[in-house]
């Protein structure tokens, strides 16, 4: 509802305060009085485009405000869409048209284009006068109030299918994008794949050389220090054996030594095994230039396959479970088009099921329509008028069914029906 407007020099208009009462307000008054200047002001105001003659000579610029309240839910969705607050649905809409032209359109001081204000004129005013803002001439207009008729389940199922059908339309041109752009980099692909599989990258492999190279480049100054022990251990070893031995044979005499021969027999096998042991590390710090060179290599080779692909091993090895993924979805694409294009066929199936349903629907709404219009045309002193409604199918299912809704009119006898927009004058 709209409950006051202000305007500020626009055409003829200085100052303007109305401010609207609950229930019917009508405005009279003779020709030249300035209704059809206020309507205009109020047409700017819902997105109708403008230009400089609007601003009242001498003035900078004209501005037109609104207070209406709206609870729809077409509303508060539009609101929600552009980020607008409304406290108890009360929108404050300011056009402003500067003297050069521009203009400006601010919803509760959230400012939104010209187009998305006509869109929300369209859902809190109908003006329905000669040469203006009618709804009702256009096609989406009439298409709802024959919907509007029908059983919300049949449209809403038809609109699901609809949409189905798109997703699975976008996901098949997704796929031959895919594809298509897949088969360009298959050479590459298999390329990279035929080097990385013939380097055989491993993770932790790199440690390990790492490891391995920091052993071999302290090889002398451990081997020397090892062989240094491993002399000192052998040593020990014999004597330890020796102090065994001799041990044993005085135990021979008193049985009170036998324990410590047996203590001394512990350590000397103990000291056998630390022997084979350092024997073992010291054999370990021997290396040969070829094992040194090879690790080298192998090194060097892991750092350019990290440098082609990602910079590590594990986003190399990422990219050749990719690359082979990616070649192993090429190698199927018939299959997935052939899957893809059964699932299209059936969500089409589906729709021309629903389609089918909603035009029969809007034929008998259609039917329905057309004799109350025509009787209360009759009624209103137009005898000869026929009102019809044409539901034209289209070549192709639409988001709004499978054919456009027209109303047509032919208000005299022998007249031929033509579209509303077209031949209702403004009073009919």
């Amino acid at each position: 509802m709209l409950e006051s407007l202000s305007v500020r020099n626009y055409a003829l208009i200085d100052e303007l305060d109305i401010d609207f009462s609950s229930g019917l307000t009508v405005l009279t008054g003779e020709t030249g009085s300035g209704k059809s200047i206020m309507l205009g002001a109020l047409s700017l105001l819902l997105g109708v485009r403008a230009d400089k003659e609007s601003v009242r000579t001498g003035a900078n610029s004209a501005d037109i405000t609104g207070v209406f309240r709206s609870s729809s839910p077409e509303v508060s969705a539009w609101l929600s869409l552009h980020d607008v607050e409304a406290e108890e649905g009360e929108l404050l809409i300011r056009r402003s048209i500067k003297a050069n032209g521009r203009s400006s359109y601010s919803v509760n001081g959230v400012p939104v284009t010209r187009q998305d204000g006509e869109a929300l004129g369209l859902l809190l005013v109908d003006i329905s006068s000669q040469h203006a803002h009618q709804s009702l001439v256009k096609d989406e207009t009439q298409r709802k109030l024959l919907d509007s008729s029908i059983s919300p389940d049949v449209y809403s199922s038809y609109t699901a299918c609809y949409a189905e059908l798109k997703a699975l339309e976008k996901q098949r041109m997704e796929l031959e994008e895919f594809l298509s752009k897949a088969e360009e980099e298959n050479d590459y692909m298999r390329y990279c794949l035929s080097e990385l599989e013939k380097v055989g990258l491993r993770e932790g492999e790199e440690d390990e050389i790492r490891s391995r190279l920091s052993v071999i480049n302290s090889s002398e100054f451990l081997h020397e220090h090892l062989d240094a022990a491993l002399a000192e251990l052998r040593t020990a070893s014999s004597s330890l054996s020796d102090a065994q031995y001799s041990l044993a044979k005085a135990s021979s005499k008193d049985d009170s030594i036998t324990k410590y021969a047996e203590q001394l027999e512990s350590l000397a096998i103990d000291a056998d095994d630390l022997v084979l042991t350092v024997r073992d590390l010291v054999d370990a710090t021997e290396f040969s230039p070829a094992e040194l060179d090879a690790l080298n290599e192998r090194l060097s080779v892991i750092q350019r396959m990290k440098r082609r692909f990602g910079g590590s091993v594990e986003e190399a090895l990422r990219r050749q479970a990719e690359y082979n993924e990616k070649l192993a979805l090429s190698a199927d694409s018939e299959q997935a088009r052939s899957a893809l294009e059964k699932r299209i066929s059936l969500a089409l199936a589906k729709l021309q099921d629903a389609g089918k349903a909603l035009s029969r629907e809007r034929k008998a709404a259609a039917l329905e329509l057309e004799k109350a219009v025509t009787d209360n045309l009759h009624d209103l002193g137009m005898p000869s008028a026929v009102f019809t409604v044409s539901l034209t199918p289209l070549s192709s299912p639409g988001p709004e069914g499978m054919e456009t809704v027209q109303f047509l009119l032919a208000s005299n006898k022998g007249e031929k029906r033509r579209p509303i927009g077209a031949i209702a004058s403004g009073g009919e």
